[in-house]
């Protein structure tokens, strides 16, 4: 197909999903939805991008920690596997350790460079990094491993959510107003100067 829409659903820390569209191919049809791609026969590509860097200052190594007999990145993993809209994972990670979980678990590994290992580094970069340029996505999910009570249910239906709406955005999320978006003078604006990391905001 010349004419398609990407949809990028975050599942972050303090935020369970997140979807916006972005334009690829300099898309001039908008119209394109997912009951077309149904019509011709299309099975949907769906990416789930699991960050899991090693370094981490609060609770060093906390991917690998063992939470309720597993460690806490298996949850995220297991969750994307076992989704029934992705397709493929890959979890993007510095440490020698996830990689053989992922490994083990049946998911890509993307080793991160070590300029998006920084605390300073947000999201974007690192899901871009470990998007395949080759393959044209109908979704991109991002799942934090730090959310390991989020369910597949709970994934699923986002994503149907997404789908059956015809959204541009969905987001489900707790009060953090650090990130919150606000309308002036008829449009909807970011209320935040600058997108930073929880660990550098003020208390």
């Amino acid at each position: 197909m010349n004419n398609s829409q990407l949809f990028i659903i975050y599942g972050i820390l303090y935020m369970c999903m997140f979807i916006y569209t972005i334009q690829q191919n300099d898309i001039e049809d908008k119209s394109i939805n997912n009951d077309y791609h149904r019509r011709a026969g299309h099975k949907m590509k769906v990416l789930a991008v699991i960050p899991a860097r090693a370094g981490s200052k609060g609770i060093p190594n906390k991917n690998i920690r063992i939470i309720g007999g597993h460690p806490l990145i298996y949850y995220s993993i297991r969750n994307a596997l076992n989704s029934k809209f992705v397709t493929d994972v890959v979890v993007t990670t510095d440490s020698p350790e996830v990689k053989i979980i992922a490994s083990q678990m049946g998911a890509k590994v993307r080793w991160r460079d070590p300029r998006l290992c920084g605390d300073s580094i947000t999201l974007d970069a690192v899901v871009d990094d470990a998007v395949d340029r080759t393959i044209v996505w109908d979704y991109i999910v991002t799942m934090q491993p730090t959310s390991p009570t989020l369910s597949v249910q709970t994934l699923d239906a986002a994503i149907q959510y997404a789908i059956d709406n015809e959204l541009d955005t969905v987001i489900s999320a707790i009060n953090a107003p650090h990130l919150s978006w606000g309308v002036k003078d008829g449009k909807k604006v970011p209320n935040y100067k600058e997108r930073l990391n929880r660990k550098y905001l003020t208390p």
